[in-house]
């Protein structure tokens, strides 16, 4: 695999082979020694960003930054991997564009890792289902209530789902479904037979709309004693979730995204290793 764009283009063996890099992290600490990995994030990165950084640089990996904002000069992908290809050997993105970076991903011959895009969050849904597996969450035969719109968030956990086995099953009002997947519109529906809650973080317009499906006590006082709630950062209080559920033991809370930086230094010794791989083959034949 010379790229990671999406969940969807991911089989099982290499999500498994991902964790098992994660598990085994600290063997690959100089895996970037003398590498250069540029990256490409919004202003309002926060989360994403430090963990990429943090991870390419504790993978001994050099880190040139630059805003989103740098590939929307109109110049052609292929242009700017053209002059980039002299000087880097990995790409982190994350722009609205999924064609973009699909783009920028067949035009350069280093790899590219989609650090989030408009339908895809392919580094986020990973790590949150790597933590949930080391939490005993069964990701190849639970139920995961996804309560939100359509969007990144959603399509990559309902296209995990579709690889691992877990059953997803997406609680929204009507016009936003995510196209396949198993629909909800009330919540006390499924509640009761999941193990994990999902939440998008919403925005300003859908707050009020998604409002009746607050995660709070009463909700969960239908739900199973073990319930996981895990709502998707940015945390809007009191709209995606309330006070008291974060404050519970019900929220896997701060500490679970502590995956994100292992996860996303996972993926690129995956990557890093499949490049290597793929030169081996072409020099062997």
């Amino acid at each position: 695999m010379k790229s990671f764009l999406s969940i969807k283009g991911l089989k099982r063996a290499e999500i498994e082979r991902i964790f098992e890099i994660a598990d085994n992290i600290e063997v690959y600490k100089d895996i970037l020694s003398s590498k250069t990995i540029v990256t490409f994030f919004s202003d309002t990165s926060v989360r994403t960003r430090i963990s990429f950084e943090t991870a390419i640089r504790r993978l001994g990996g050099n880190v040139v930054q630059f805003p989103s904002s740098a590939l929307d000069k109109g110049e052609p992908m292929k242009d700017i991997a053209g002059y980039v290809d002299n000087w880097c050997d990995g790409i982190v993105v994350r722009h609205s564009s999924d064609e973009l970076i699909k783009q920028l991903a067949e035009s350069t011959s280093a790899y590219v890792i989609n650090a989030m895009s408009k339908q895809a969050h392919p580094c986020e849904i990973l790590s949150d289902l790597y933590a949930f597996k080391k939490l005993g969450i069964d990701i190849n035969g639970d139920t995961f209530v996804f309560i939100g719109p359509r969007g990144n968030i959603g399509h990559s956990y309902y296209e995990a789902s579709k690889i691992l086995g877990y059953k997803f099953v997406q609680v929204c009002i009507k016009g936003d479904e995510i196209s396949g997947a198993d629909i909800a519109y009330e919540i006390d529906d499924v509640i009761g037979s999941a193990e994990v809650i999902l939440a998008d973080s919403l925005g300003e317009a859908q707050r009020e709309t998604y409002k009746k499906f607050i995660i709070d006590e009463k909700m969960l006082s239908k739900a199973k004693d073990s319930v996981l709630v895990n709502p998707c950062p940015p945390l809007h209080r009191g709209y995606e979730v309330s006070d008291a559920v974060i404050n519970s033991k019900y929220f896997v809370g701060y500490e679970f995204k502590a995956t994100l930086e292992t996860i996303q230094a996972a993926i690129l010794v995956f990557l890093e290793k499949s490049k290597d791989e793929e030169k081996y083959a072409l020099s062997y034949h």
